[in-house]
């Protein structure tokens, strides 16, 4: 009986302590899963921020992408303009004399930038003027090539300064574009780190419904081997009160055997004979 209930105590102890590493356990996934849903939140609300900034990004890239494609329409306008009036310039040019009309323009600026700042002789100034005159006259015969020649450059200015603010709005354009690009990217990343969270909160809470099972098979075992054992215990105390009580039966046995043969008693002994019916 003492054997048996060695061997059950050494099974309770070692289904205890199997117990207290699983609680143990139960209680490290918890505070794991708490962990995961508080840094899942952070991640939400951060994706949250990131989305906003997108949706900015793109609202402002959209915004300009339209004025962009006004602007593109305008040049396409202007550079048909230009288009038109260049083939007015090359028919006028045919009507007109052979020549470089704009090399005597350029002549004619020079003289006359010297007429104006530098000091010169009598002779030498009438010459000047009378050059520029000369050169007016030519450059009468090209009257109606100059003035399609400056309109042409007007158009093309114009053109140029459409196709310059493009190009601006295009740059600027472009920054919105990465940035809502980096937005959406960061957005994916952020996401990603979700789904890893889920599937260890999935694994976790799998292995916690498995130890919360065991734990349901593995304390109630217990509590059988804890009965078992009191149940052992107490016919061990009871076995140990009987032979007690037997022991004590065969010292009254001994002291009535005294009795018989006329020995002097004490009070324990004459005790001891009435607790057995002896005298």
């Amino acid at each position: 009986m003492e054997a048996k209930l060695e061997e059950l105590t050494a099974k309770r102890d070692e289904l205890e302590t199997e117990i207290r590493q699983m609680k143990q356990q139960v209680v490290a996934k918890r505070k794991r899963l708490r962990e995961l849903n508080k840094r899942k939140r952070d991640i939400i609300e951060a994706i949250k921020k990131k989305n906003t900034e997108a949706n900015k990004a793109r609202e402002k890239r959209d915004k300009l992408n339209a004025e962009i494609k006004k602007l593109k329409a305008q040049r396409e306008e202007a550079n048909a303009e230009v288009k038109k009036i260049l083939e007015e310039y090359k028919a006028a040019k045919e009507r007109a004399p052979k020549g470089d009309f704009k090399r005597l323009q350029r002549e004619k600026n020079r003289l006359e930038w010297k007429l104006q700042t530098s000091v010169l002789e009598i002779k030498k100034e009438d010459e000047l003027v009378k050059r520029i005159a000369e050169i007016e006259k030519e450059l009468a015969n090209y009257a109606e090539l100059i003035e399609i020649s400056k309109e042409l450059e007007k158009k093309r200015k114009a053109s140029r300064k459409i196709h310059e603010k493009i190009i601006k709005l295009s740059d600027e354009s472009q920054k919105y574009h990465e940035a809502f690009v980096a937005a959406v990217e960061k957005i994916k990343e952020l996401e990603q780190k979700i789904d890893e969270i889920n599937k260890e909160k999935l694994t976790l809470t799998q292995e916690l419904d498995k130890l919360n099972a065991e734990l349901d098979e593995k304390v109630p075992q217990l509590k059988e081997l804890e009965k078992e054992i009191v149940e052992l215990e107490t016919g061990i105390e009871l076995l140990h009160r009987e032979k007690s009580e037997k022991e004590l039966r065969e010292e009254a046995k001994a002291i009535y055997e005294r009795f018989k043969r006329g020995e002097k008693l004490d009070l324990e002994d004459i005790y001891l004979l009435r607790r057995f019916n002896l005298v």
